[in-house]
């Protein structure tokens, strides 16, 4: 086992506080981890941020101890111990951030940008958008219910469904009753409908012929299924069973 070299144990402590406050970040929001060379350019800049922090209070504690009451004397220890602390609660408040998307609200308010601070559009439908959705599964199901846990990514993890619901065809909803939650593979999801809340629906005339179109089509649809089904059972050839030539001639 080669232990690492004197150089890459000294890149590793002057790159402490960065790392924690990455660590802090990555395990409190949904952003996926970087490469290893991005990942130290990250911890990099936070390093440096925490290093800002650091003389901050050194000029603040030394002020103190100077003027008002002596806490005691800035050592090498003391550095380290703050510069975890700050980077610490530098990684919550960035977590913060991004989680509440809050800088770049501004941003877009100003026109400087239309992205969020989500990882992906997928991540931030359902964080903006929190209510009762429709999963439309790959064998051709639905499921309605309250996501009341979703995966990061749309090709991995799970659905908790709150409250879930069968969607039959015809638009009938059949509650599961005996069920709590039920969890769904975001794999066997093929796309998600987000419903309006009940007081955001409109019920307008243009909204009624929409529905008496979407109605029209499915009844179009369910016929022709129906004339393809007894189109097949009346192209079905006629099997006649006949005899034999040693059966006839046994009669």
């Amino acid at each position: 086992m080669e232990f690492p070299s004197k150089e890459t144990l000294s890149l590793l402590y002057f790159l402490l506080p960065g790392l924690v406050a990455a660590w802090v970040f990555y395990g409190l929001t949904a952003h996926p981890k970087r490469e290893a060379f991005e990942r130290i350019v990250q911890a990099l800049i936070f390093t440096i941020i925490v290093q800002a922090c650091v003389f901050l209070v050194k000029f603040a504690l030394l002020f103190v101890g100077r003027h008002f009451i002596r806490l005691g004397n800035w050592t090498e220890e003391s550095s380290l111990v703050w510069s975890v602390v700050i980077a610490f609660i530098i990684g919550v408040a960035f977590s913060a951030l991004a989680n509440s998307s809050l800088i770049h609200k501004i941003l877009r308010y100003f026109g400087v940008t239309k992205r969020t601070s989500f990882p992906s559009e997928w991540y931030s439908a359902f964080h903006r958008f929190q209510k009762f959705s429709v999963l439309h599964l790959r064998d051709g199901r639905r499921l309605r219910g309250w996501p009341e846990e979703w995966p990061d990514q749309c090709e991995r993890g799970h659905f908790l469904m709150q409250f879930p619901e069968w969607v039959l065809d015809n638009g009938t909803r059949v509650p599961l009753f005996q069920t709590s939650r039920m969890l769904i593979a975001a794999a066997d999801v093929e796309r998600v409908e987000i419903e309006f809340d009940q007081a955001e629906i409109l019920v307008t005339p243009q909204a009624i012929e929409s529905q008496k179109l979407l109605i029209g089509l499915h009844e179009s649809k369910e016929c022709d299924n129906g004339k393809e089904s007894s189109a097949k059972g009346t192209d079905a050839p006629v099997v006649e069973r006949t005899s034999s030539k040693t059966g006839d001639s046994g009669k």
